[in-house]
């Protein structure tokens, strides 16, 4: 017979010592802020160069509404004049009223006020409406140039450094669309290669 087992020890708790949080900060250049507002300027523009070239294709609002109204008018002209009228021969003789002259009198007055409401808005369906304001975000305000003395030599400063700014972001975006490309021409090669027998 064997002996029984001893009893398990108590577990040892361990708590670690706290660290020093880590603390992180983000670091927005004041340039990224005028560059989203100047790209916020341009979607803008785009917009309004869409919304005329919609004008121009489908008509303004307010051309789109008149031709509606012409065409409920046109409607409403077409019912009342289509309401058959009672020969007058069959009233004089029967003695019977026309059926029909109250449908044609409520269709005529529909169709007067119709056309009433066409004509008033043809006469503003050349206005084009305003295009879509823009104004820069506060946040998006003025980066500055160099500061100093420096500003006095190279003519303020403003001028070259969004050149230098623009074309760095031209170069980045160069040799990024350069790197896709290599990436894409090499991912095809691999698929021809995969289906060759």
């Amino acid at each position: 017979m064997g002996s029984s087992p001893s009893p398990p020890s108590a577990p040892t708790t361990y708590i670690p010592t706290p660290a020093a949080p880590t603390l992180y900060q983000s670091i927005i250049p004041k340039e990224s802020y005028a560059q989203a507002g100047e790209y916020l300027k341009r979607i803008n523009e785009q917009l309004n160069t869409e919304l005329n070239k919609q004008y121009q294709q489908v008509g303004t609002p307010a051309e789109q509404g008149a031709r509606n109204a012409g065409y409920q008018a046109q409607q409403a002209a077409s019912y009342a004049s289509s309401i058959p009228v009672t020969d007058r021969y069959i009233q004089q003789t029967t003695g019977l009223a026309d059926v029909n002259a109250a449908a044609r009198l409520a269709a005529g007055n529909v169709a007067a006020n119709l056309q009433q409401a066409y004509q008033q808005k043809q006469a503003s369906a050349g206005d084009i409406p305003a295009p879509i304001p823009f104004t820069m975000p506060s946040w998006a305000g003025s980066t500055g140039g160099s500061s100093g003395s420096d500003s006095g030599n190279n003519g303020g400063g403003k001028g070259d450094s969004d050149n230098r700014d623009k074309d760095k972001w031209q170069n980045a975006d160069i040799k990024w669309n350069k790197g896709r490309t290599e990436e894409r021409s090499k991912y095809l090669r691999s698929i021809d290669k995969s289906r060759r027998f």
